[in-house]
């Protein structure tokens, strides 16, 4: 059985590369050009709940793999 080491800090690192991404999009499309003013206007609250964000689970179920073997 191949055992992965756990994704958890890889997984957050894509989230917050997409929490990025989506927000500097964003900006460029309002034009909004200072990153404070971006961070404020498209909190991570919106990106998931207006803009359809998947949230990205970031915790691995590994007692569940465990459990069965």
């Amino acid at each position: 059985m191949i055992h992965y080491r756990n994704s958890n800090q890889v997984m957050e690192k894509v989230k917050t590369h997409t929490e990025q991404r989506l927000r500097k999009h964003l900006m460029k499309r309002h034009n909004v050009k200072d990153r404070g003013i971006g961070e404020g206007r498209f909190p991570n609250v919106e990106l998931y709940r207006r803009y359809g964000l998947y949230k990205v689970p970031t915790a691995a179920g590994w007692r569940a793999v465990h459990a069965l073997v």
